[in-house]
């Protein structure tokens, strides 16, 4: 999807070169048409999509991101014409392309609570309480979770521990994990008796969906980083049935129409991690918890088009040439995602929640493109251009609601109870896309 078509503006500049060559008629045919000439020819895109931007999942920060993935395709063309004017032309082109973002932050509220959820919230309970020891004094913590367990009966982690003030040094880090009915539910707390630094959580996730709730400690304890990264791959073919036209003045034209089929792949990634800061040189942190929601886009277009072109010679054997197309689509594809869970050292990634559903509609299509080429040696020229391309309808993805997380949380206390509830769901909306690029080809003529 997203800048499945935009390509094939790149690959026709392959196509106007080839006719580049033989716009003008051949020598006039005596009892009609005949096979006058063919050309091959190569193309190599640098290009960038100014696609449509996505939501943000809430725990990646929400909103709206635009990313211009960037990268490089590669085509390659073949025509073969009469010596009437008429001519028939084959296009075939892939791509890749990409674009990320990445963020950090210490904490996420000044009270140093967190909390992510995503899919269908878990049932069970998370409670967490971190407030200080006076007697002794010292950083304690006590993580309190329940969640169903296989078979019947209630999964129970209670996790307290303590590390005194004096000496200094003083460090814990426990970590307790247990299977649930669907999932696995996990407990970690990392202390620092000298500093009263404390960072707790619980986790609970399945195949419908994940809860984490904690306690950050103090700022710079807990690392929250976030990765969006927007990926579009493709192919693109077409063929184009011509016809060349002596239009006077230095100016030869050509007019076309054809059908194309185009196909990409989108994957929209948005990974956040909690990683927790070691307390001393000689004990570990708790375990990171990172969630990654990958979303898929799998697009295929089929179009009726009609365009044309101009040439025009220069000087020192350089030619002006111009073309234009648009056309009319439809577009049918199918979205996908799921979220993967990494938490719990030893523990394979899991899949949280996964799920596939099918779109599609009518769309324009429409490339332009401009460049100049010149034979450098007997049958073979080479071209150098900018194009651009247009497509009405983008599949991309949006929040379709989004609902508060059901967490409540003080300076040293956190609490979270899931019921199945949705926290958000996503859709799917087509938008307009723009890409342009800057193309570098070699044409073939035998």
């Amino acid at each position: 999807m997203s800048l499945q078509e935009a390509r094939e503006g790149a690959a026709a500049l392959v196509v106007a070169a080839a006719v580049a060559l033989d716009l003008a008629p051949g020598a006039a045919a005596a009892a009609g048409p005949i096979l006058g000439w063919g050309a091959a020819g190569q193309t190599i895109m640098t290009e960038m999509s100014n696609g449509p931007a996505f939501d943000a999942i809430p725990d990646a920060g929400g909103g709206k991101v635009t990313l211009r993935p960037t990268g490089v395709g590669a085509g390659i063309g073949l025509a073969a014409g009469t010596d009437s004017g008429g001519y028939v032309e084959l296009d075939f082109e892939g791509y890749a392309l990409s674009d990320s973002r990445s963020s950090d932050s210490t904490s996420a509220t000044a009270a140093g609570a967190f909390a992510l959820t995503s899919g269908t919230v878990p049932q069970g309970t998370i409670s967490i309480d971190t407030t200080p020891s006076t007697t002794p004094p010292g950083a304690q913590a006590t993580v309190s979770l329940t969640a169903p367990k296989a078979g019947g009966g209630t999964t129970t982690i209670l996790s307290y521990a303590f590390s005194p003030q004096t000496p200094a040094g003083n460090a814990v880090t426990q970590v307790s994990s247990s299977p649930t009915a669907d999932g696995r539910a996990v407990v970690a707390i990392t202390l620092r008796g000298d500093t009263l630094s404390s960072v707790a959580y619980g986790l609970i996730y399945g195949t419908s969906g994940v809860s984490l709730t904690g306690l950050g400690g103090a700022a710079g304890a807990t690392q929250v980083h976030t990765t969006l990264t927007d990926r579009v791959s493709g192919t693109n073919q077409s063929i184009n049935l011509g016809r060349k036209i002596a239009m006077g003045g230095g100016w030869d034209g050509s007019l076309r129409a054809g059908l194309g089929a185009y196909r990409s792949n989108r994957s929209i990634e948005q990974t956040v991690t909690y990683s927790f800061a070691a307390p001393s040189p000689t004990m570990p942190g708790a375990p990171p918890v990172t969630l990654s929601h990958v979303e898929g886009l799998r697009s295929t277009y089929v179009a009726l088009t009609v365009g044309g072109g101009l040439q025009r010679a220069l000087t020192d054997g350089w030619a002006l040439t111009m073309s234009a197309d648009v056309g009319r689509a439809r577009m049918s594809g199918r979205y996908s995602q799921a979220m993967i869970v990494t938490a719990d050292a030893g523990q394979t990634p899991a899949t949280a929640n996964s799920s596939s559903r099918s779109y599609g509609s009518m769309a324009w299509v429409g490339r332009a493109q401009v460049g100049v080429s010149r034979a450098i040696a007997p049958g073979l020229t080479v071209s150098v251009g900018v194009f651009a391309s247009y497509l009405s309808a983008v599949p991309t993805v949006v929040n379709t609601s989004v609902t508060a997380t059901p967490v409540s949380a003080g300076a040293t206390t956190a609490s979270l109870s899931g019921s199945g509830q949705q926290v958000y769901s996503r859709g799917v909306v087509e938008r307009a896309q723009l890409t342009g690029g800057v193309s570098f080809g070699l044409v073939y003529r035998f």
